[in-house]
Order: C-alpha cells, then sequence, then structure tokens
C-alpha cells in the first residue's frame, strides 16, 4: 500500500511538467522537420491572363451561339414535353429523359444567369 500512494504522488508531482513539454512539442509545428508539411501563408495569387482583342472576340461569339443553342433547346422540349392539345404527350423512358434534360438545360441557364448578375457585384 505505501509504495502505491508513493507511486501514484511521484506520478501526480512528476507528470505533468513532461505531459505539458510533449504536448507543446506537438502544437509547435514551426520547428522541426515537421514545420516544412504546414503552409502558413498563403501563396501570392497569380494574374489572370489578358486575353488578346481577336480571342476576346471569339470567346464572346462562342459563348453566344452556346447560349443561344441552349435556349433553343429548352424550348424545344418544353413544346416535346407540353405540346399543343390535338397532340398526344409523351409517356414512359422519353418522357423522363426530357424532363432530365430540361432540367439540366433551365440549371445550365439560371446558373449563367446567375454568374452575369454576380459580376455586376464584383468590385472591380
Amino acid at each position: 500500500m505505501m509504495k502505491r500512494s508513493i507511486f501514484v504522488v511521484a506520478l501526480l508531482l512528476g507528470s505533468p511538467p513532461v505531459f505539458a513539454q510533449k504536448q507543446a512539442q506537438e502544437i509547435d509545428v514551426q520547428r522541426g522537420p515537421a514545420a516544412q508539411l504546414y503552409i502558413r501563408k498563403r501563396p501570392a495569387t497569380p494574374e489572370a491572363p489578358v486575353l488578346t482583342a481577336e480571342l476576346k472576340k471569339m470567346l464572346t461569339s462562342t459563348e453566344r451561339r452556346r447560349d443561344d443553342k441552349r435556349l433553343l433547346a429548352i424550348g424545344m422540349l418544353r413544346e416535346f414535353l407540353e405540346p399543343p392539345p390535338p397532340q398526344s404527350k409523351p409517356s414512359g423512358e422519353s418522357r423522363a429523359e426530357g424532363m432530365f434534360k430540361l432540367a439540366e438545360l433551365l440549371w445550365e441557364e439560371s446558373r449563367r444567369l446567375y454568374l452575369i448578375k454576380m459580376d455586376d457585384f464584383s468590385p472591380t
């Protein structure tokens, strides 16, 4: 019993500083081989590439054609899924696939409009 109490007292008196030192060494990542693993500062942001006038013109015309085709496809899919009264409505797999494609196109269009509107708020 006496040895046990001496061991407990020695453990209580001796271990906190050792434990505190180990914790401090584990937390301190500025020194030692582990310092190379942690990023402390953000790397410099590279500048955006500058497009020539010709490339800007090509990009704008390509984007415009893509957007026009998307709007045309949305209109055609809506007409396919909800045709005028004398025609029959599609059903089954063709309707499901058409609705899926329409949802994808509507999402792309709404995302494009969102990005355009967000550009209006940018400070640049």
